[in-house]
């Protein structure tokens, strides 16, 4: 039945591109309309002047009368920090904190010192006055960053760099009006400066920033900001993107600019004005790029900031609405049309999809050609047809880049405008005409007196604040047959009789056209790279797969696919390992930033089995002893996971081993702390080494790198 028709499809990326909407966003899963960042806003319950960012991934904190604190972002608690000797700094009005790997460096601003304590020991290192105006700080891995306004004399801004031996470094000077720093998580540099009236933001890659002396290769951009917002902060994004706080009276206080092609994105929902922002990378739901940002209010209060999504109002209704509109080409004139299928996912009942259609043979006049189009002059029109461009309908459907080609002296401004215009009057034409039908929620449409090559088709859809409707395919079939050429020919005789039995049959012919097309595409619901994705779990009970159901879609399929070689050592180390490693190179990050050097670890420096077996080679009696406590049992195992691995990803990897550990044994999994203790979670040359010891005389503290000999 099925090979009775032919039909016409949009369903790719490609294809809806060709169609013009408004307010609807084309994706890889179809249309939907269009949405727009937001931000929620939590209080975190603390004053502070100051934040940065610590490598464990938690804040320092900076209070208003020089308090200090950590606050623990997995427990959303405010810790009190105490630094021994804090008085020998020489502090007397803190207002900026920054933290490096080793240290943590507090700038005053009354007297303009500088203090450095150590982080592992929290006692006093040094401090030194070197500043005039300190405005903000920013601490990297190995150095600080302090970003000072000059004694106001012209250019007299400048960056000084502050890192161990009591190191100091002007890197940066020249400064007209510094506003604030930066550094993203590849080391580079961000200063941003006002200069004659101009937002000047200087980035200093890595290399340069860390070179001794002042950093020369500074790439310069002029921001291009709306004309009521006024820059107070800014905060990096390892995505290629900076996030500025500021003063608007016409728009949000929070902006995304992203470097690489000058543009800005408002960030809603934080209606006061930051003082400070700072970013934070997160693991979440596979977003390889998502962050939380952190704000500090000009009323000293913290705030948390977590990033979503909500649908755009249409300009024009200022509904939750959008619609976009295109054609079929059947390639035959005066073709019947027989139906249309629509692939439609809703996430609420109050979402929906309307549909309005007309054919014709693309003849007709003002819409399949310029007689009626203003927009265009007749030499424009000229050029235009000589390129294949005969009407609305093929204006609308080319890209601009393809018009711009076309027309070589038409900017892509008025290229976009030229597209516009046909879009609203090819729109008006579907009010206009008599012949085009409405239908609502068109999953499965008989197309009635729809005759003609092109099928025209308007798609509206309706959505809420937070959810929208997804069309992922469009299916058009022609031409009409149905099983009325089967009867007797009394039954095909022209009138309303033979037209009812037409439309009632094509009822059934649906249905088993619909069964026919499935028996077709069978295979591929044993293909795991190809299966659709709600048949994965279903694939998994064929294949006797009974893990993974929560794992992401590509590590469900590689799993899929690697069942039959996965079996043959399951209940082996080779093949736990195996199946972990395919899971954590399929999750959100797991692998990153695990190894110091930089370098991508291999599932085997992440993951350790221990069991009876590897404590044959140890000769002592009494240490043999001691390791085999911590197994338990010979028929016992452990898996050690590093300090790195997320808590989601522990929960995965305890699942894993859980399922695949042979049956007569018994496994624990032990997720390794960053802090030890001699006796509990401690495993030297896995979470402990012993260190080489090295005297180096101005640093070294007695007691700790050296002590005193009879």
């Amino acid at each position: 039945m099925t090979r009775d028709f032919s039909f016409a499809v949009a369903h790719t990326p490609d294809d809806w591109a060709r169609w013009s909407g408004r307010n609807v966003d084309v994706t890889e899963d179809g249309i939907t309309l269009v949405t727009t960042p937001t931000l929620a806003e939590t209080a975190l319950g603390f004053e502070t002047v100051d934040v940065d960012l610590n490598p464990s991934g938690d804040l320092s904190v900076l209070g208003p009368d020089g308090e200090l604190g950590v606050y623990m972002r997995a427990v959303g608690e405010l810790k009190s920090l105490s630094l021994s000797k804090l008085e020998a700094a020489g502090l007397t009005r803190p207002v900026a904190i920054c933290t490096t790997a080793d240290s943590l460096y507090l700038i005053d601003g009354e007297n303009g010192r500088v203090g450095s304590f150590s982080r592992q020991f929290r006692t006093y290192q040094w401090s030194t006055a070197a500043l005039t105006a300190p405005i903000s700080a920013v601490g990297d891995t190995t150095r600080g960053y302090v970003l000072d306004g000059g004694d106001g004399d012209g250019a007299s801004g400048f960056v000084l760099a502050v890192g161990p031996g009591e190191r100091t470094d002007v890197v940066v000077d020249g400064l007209h009006s510094p506003i604030d720093l930066t550094v993203d998580a590849g080391g580079a540099l961000f200063v941003l400066d006002r200069r004659d009236d101009e937002t000047v933001l200087s980035r200093y890659p890595a290399d340069d920033a860390a070179e001794n002396g002042v950093a020369t290769d500074a790439e310069e951009t002029v921001l291009e900001l709306p004309e009521t917002f006024e820059t107070t902060t800014l905060t990096a994004e390892r995505d290629g993107a900076i996030v500025l706080g500021g003063t608007d009276p016409d728009g949000p206080s929070v902006l995304r600019y992203w470097l690489a092609d000058d543009t800005a994105e408002a960030l809603p929902g934080f209606e006061r004005t930051p003082t400070a922002l700072l970013s934070q990378a997160m693991d979440a739901g596979g977003d390889a790029n998502a962050h939380r940002l952190y704000a500090i209010d000009g009323e000293a209060a913290a705030w948390a900031l977590e990033e979503g999504r909500e649908n755009r109002k249409n300009d024009e209704s200022t509904r939750y609405e959008g619609e976009i509109v295109g054609r079929l080409d059947a390639g035959v004139r005066e073709l019947q049309w027989h139906r249309a299928t629509f692939d439609i996912d809703r996430k609420t009942v109050g979402t929906r999809v309307d549909m309005r259609y007309y054919a014709s043979d693309g003849d007709e006049e003002g819409i399949d050609d310029f007689s009626e189009f203003d927009a265009v002059d007749d030499e424009t029109a000229e050029t235009l047809a000589a390129a294949g461009i005969t009407g609305l309908w093929e204006l609308l459907e080319a890209t601009p880049t393809e018009l711009c080609e076309a027309v070589s002296d038409a900017s892509r401004e008025t290229v976009e405008h030229w597209r516009e215009r046909a879009r609203e009057r090819i729109r008006a034409t579907f009010d206009e005409r008599e012949d085009a039908v409405a239908t609502h929620d068109p999953e499965d449409v008989f197309l009635d007196d729809a005759v003609g090559r092109y099928l025209h088709v308007v798609v509206h859809l309706v959505g809420s604040r937070r959810s929208s409707p997804r069309v992922r395919s469009l299916t058009a079939y022609c031409p009409r047959q149905s099983y009325l050429r089967y009867l007797p020919e009394i039954y095909r005789e022209e009138g309303s009789r033979s037209e009812f039995l037409e439309q009632y049959l094509s009822i059934f012919e649906t249905v088993f056209a619909d069964i026919e097309t499935e028996i077709d595409d069978v295979t591929h619901y044993l293909d795991p790279d190809g299966v659709p994705d709600a048949y994965l779990s279903w694939l998994n009970t064929w294949l006797a797969v009974d893990i993974g159901d929560a794992w992401p879609e590509s590590a469900r399929r590689e799993l899929l696919s690697r069942a039959p070689e996965l079996y043959r050592m399951r209940g082996t180390r080779a093949g736990l390992l195996e199946i972990i490693e395919l899971y954590l190179r399929h999750a959100d990050r797991p692998l990153e930033g695990a190894r110091s050097d930089g370098e991508t670890p291999d599932v085997r420096d992440l993951v350790r089995i221990v069991e009876y077996a590897d404590l044959e080679c140890i000769t002592d009696r009494v240490t043999r002893a001691s390791h085999a406590r911590l197994l338990g049992d010979p028929q016992r195992f452990q898996v050690l996971i590093d300090p790195s691995v997320p808590p989601a990803h522990v929960s995965a990897i305890e699942r894993i081993v859980d399922a695949e550990k042979p049956a007569y044994a018994d496994a624990v999994c032990e997720p390794l702390r960053e802090r030890f203790q001699l006796g509990e979670n401690s495993y030297l040359g896995i979470n402990t080494t012993l260190p080489k010891h090295r005297l180096e005389l101005g640093t070294a503290a007695l007691g700790q790198e050296s002590e005193l000999l009879e």
